[in-house]
Parts: structure tokens; C-alpha cells; sequence
């Protein structure tokens, strides 16, 4: 496995099938600019909006039983599935909308900000578990290091293997469809956009 420092993940994070990215990231942005998407579920109301939008988007979440070491527990994240300009091959993007806050610490030293700061706000990569383990591999490596500088516990869910199951690639996938949705929203959402 090769080893990356954080620099190196995000130039990789943002050279990721170019196109499709930016385009997935520009409807994510203006989303998140309306009152619609700022409702009690963001994630669900990014699905439909990236679908209205001709993506195929479903809210992926991830599931984990409970163990010695973790509570079981649950994970929401998009994930949209697009075709190459070939189109013989599909590419599977994950969109987290609240990347930098799953690695925010309180008390935390400033280097560990400073390292939490350069990940991006809302993370959209291929959802190859190699390059998202790496980001979570760097930030998790850091607050393990700033746990023990500083002789503080650190928290179950703030260590790798429970980060990682967040956006385990082969999680169950829930389709939150259009026809699920009132049509009052609907009617809203096309007027937006």
C-alpha cells in the first residue's frame, strides 16, 4: 500500500474523473444554498436534486454491528453512479456533505485543526475504499498522535477502524426515488432550479 501525506491525497482527491466532479460538486454547492436543501435531511434532499439534475444518485448507508470495540451504529452518505464519456464503464462517486466535521476534535492542539482544515468541506471522490482510506488513515493517525502527546482519551469513534466503516465501500444502498417525495417538495425543487 503506498503511503501518502495529506498534500498528496488531496492533489489526488481533486484529479479524480475531472469532469464528472465538478459537476456532481457544482450541484452539491448550489444546493446547499437554498433553504430546500437546509432542511432536517440534507443528504435525501441532495439525492433528489442531483436526480432531477440527471444523475443517478442514491443515499448510500453503511451499517455496523456492535463489537468489544465500537457501538453498532449507522452512516449516511451519497453516492452517485455515473457513466465515462465511453460509456463502458461506470464510476461510483461518493459525496460526504459533512467531510471536515466527522474529524473535528474539541480542545484539539492547532496543528490537528490546521491538518483538519485542509480536508475539504464536502468530500466527492471515486468511492475506491484505497484513496478514502488514506485521507481518514492521515487525519485518524493525527488525533491518535495528539490523544497521546497530550495523555487524553481518545474517543472509540475518533480511531481508523471506526472511521472507516463510515464510508465502507460496500455498503447497502437505499434509493430515496423522486416518487417518494411530497409533491409540494417536488414542485419547490423544480422551481429552484
Amino acid at each position: 500500500m503506498p503511503s501518502y501525506n495529506h498534500t498528496e491525497i488531496l492533489e489526488l482527491h481533486s484529479s479524480t474523473s475531472v469532469k464528472l466532479w465538478h459537476e456532481i460538486k457544482a450541484v452539491i454547492h448550489m444546493a446547499r444554498e437554498t433553504s430546500f436543501f437546509r432542511c432536517l435531511k440534507p443528504k435525501s434532499d441532495g439525492v433528489n436534486l442531483l436526480s432531477m439534475k440527471g444523475f443517478n444518485a442514491t443515499l448510500g448507508i453503511s451499517q455496523w454491528n456492535c463489537t468489544s470495540k465500537f457501538l453498532g451504529g449507522t452512516h449516511e452518505f451519497i453516492e452517485v453512479i455515473a457513466s465515462t464519456e465511453s460509456r463502458k464503464k461506470q464510476v461510483s462517486f461518493l459525496s460526504e456533505l459533512e467531510f471536515r466535521d466527522q474529524f473535528m476534535m474539541p480542545k484539539a492542539c492547532e496543528e490537528y485543526d490546521n491538518l483538519v482544515h485542509q480536508r475539504p468541506e464536502i468530500y466527492i471522490g471515486k468511492a475506491e475504499h484505497l484513496h478514502l482510506n488514506s485521507i481518514v488513515r492521515v487525519a485518524c493517525d493525527a488525533a491518535k498522535k495528539y490523544t497521546e502527546e497530550k495523555r487524553i482519551h481518545m474517543e472509540p469513534r475518533r480511531k481508523r477502524s471506526f472511521m472507516q466503516k463510515k464510508w465502507f465501500v460496500s455498503s447497502r444502498l437505499l434509493d430515496e426515488s423522486l416518487s417518494s417525495r411530497s409533491s409540494i417538495e417536488l414542485a419547490l425543487a423544480s422551481f429552484l432550479y
